[in-house]
């Protein structure tokens, strides 16, 4: 996550401590409708505005479009939800939701970052199918991908929510800290909120810079965003998966089948992907996240094995769990050459006697930023530097030392 959502994004690890990609020059998703350069997007749309050719938008609200990415199986693509000001960057986006409809009944991947977008998403599937949701698929504990878990519990009471016993467990842990870690009195979100107001009052920055028209439209928006997620964390509902997998598991939704599959760590503790085998649909969750892996708290090596399993599937299309529908593994092979370079960077490093601190401040990866940041790309910036400067150099520090991982 960028810039300050460092912060944010340190509540992930606080609480876990406890597309087709052309070229190599970060070019947007070939056959995507478009990807929009900061400042010129349309307003809260700046993830949702992107999709993988052959992905036909069916419905959509002012959050969210519903696409159809095979017969009877969709990806729900949303705006972020937090912007910083006032750079303008992502602070907290939602992750991507899966749907697939079978004869009998719904199953559902992902349950995004706030309660209130869950209860939008369902909303749009009504408008797609009168069957039920009989399945929520939590692809790993991120909140942005389980925070509405409870309100599809709330409207579909026989849904069963699966997920593997250690993403259980941290599901549990996490949606009962979040929202009062969130919503406290001294959190980061209230201090910021603060900080943004007292700027809004004075009408200048803090260097006493008089604010634009811009600037100023830009910051009520964040400041909403901001009040806006203080209440939907204030009544934060905890409903952890209950139909628990080990390895593989497949689920029937008449005349269709979802296929399970647990890939360990990557991403993060246990990964799960959702494959529809009937359409070569792969819904990946993080362990595929576009414009740059997510790293933060990730396990690098064996990160690495998991995505050369899925370049070896007969994909047709690949559904992230942040941006655009891809429709080729150009993308997946490109993360994990990245990946392999920083791992060989960072224990040539590590053989000479450097520690962590001088590694982060020695290895040098500007070869590899190219193909993955652009200025015609939302959040490649912000996203490369905390994600993969940062966070991806320590993580494969850690792993490659043998700890924590």
């Amino acid at each position: 996550m960028p810039r300050r959502s460092i912060a944010f994004a340190g509540f992930l690890l606080l609480l876990a401590s406890a597309v087709r990609v052309a070229g190599a020059q970060g070019t947007a998703p070939a056959g995507s409708a478009r990807v929009f350069a900061a400042g010129k997007l349309p307003p809260g749309h700046e993830s949702a505005a992107i999709f993988g050719g052959g992905a036909t938008m069916v419905v959509g609200d002012s959050g969210a479009v519903l696409a159809a990415v095979g017969r009877g199986v969709y990806a729900i693509i949303h705006a972020d939800a937090i912007h910083n000001w006032p750079e303008g960057s992502t602070d907290w986006p939602h992750g991507n939701t899966g749907v697939v409809v079978g004869e009998k009944c719904v199953l559902v991947v992902d349950a995004t970052f706030y309660p209130g977008r869950a209860a939008g998403d369902i909303d749009l599937i009504r408008r797609i199918t009168d069957r039920p949701v009989c399945y929520l698929v939590n692809t790993h504990w991120h909140g942005d991908h389980t925070h509405g878990n409870a309100v599809y519990l709330a409207r579909f009471p026989e849904i069963q929510i699966v997920g593997t016993p250690e993403n259980a467990a941290y599901i549990d842990l996490m949606q009962q800290r979040f929202g009062p870690l969130y919503t406290r009195e001294a959190s980061a979100p209230r201090k910021e909120l603060a900080r943004l107001r007292h700027i809004q009052d004075a009408g200048a920055d803090s260097a006493g810079r008089p604010l634009s028209a811009a600037d100023g439209a830009l910051l009520v928006r964040v400041i909403g965003e901001l009040q806006g997620a203080l209440h939907e964390f204030a009544g934060l509902r905890v409903a952890k998966p209950t139909l628990l997998f080990e390895r593989e598991l497949t689920l029937d939704l008449g005349g269709v089948s979802a296929r399970l599959t647990s890939r360990g760590r990557g991403n993060s503790p246990d990964d799960i992907t959702i494959s529809v085998d009937r359409e070569g649909v792969l819904f990946a969750g993080d362990l595929v996240v576009y414009p740059v892996p997510f790293a933060f708290g990730a396990y690098p090596t064996r990160w690495v094995e998991v995505l050369r399993q899925i370049e070896s599937e007969p994909i047709r299309v690949l559904v992230p769990g942040h941006g655009p529908v891809m429709h080729d593994l150009k993308y997946v092979t490109q993360v994990r050459g990245l990946m392999e370079a920083v791992l060989a960077r960072v224990r040539a490093l590590m053989v000479t006697g450097a520690p962590l601190a001088d590694i982060l401040q020695q290895i040098r990866l500007e070869d590899l930023e190219a193909t993955f940041v652009s200025p015609s790309i939302f959040n490649s910036g912000p996203w490369w530097r905390d994600s993969v400067v940062g966070a991806l150099v320590e993580r494969s520090f850690k792993c490659l030392q043998g700890s924590e991982c």
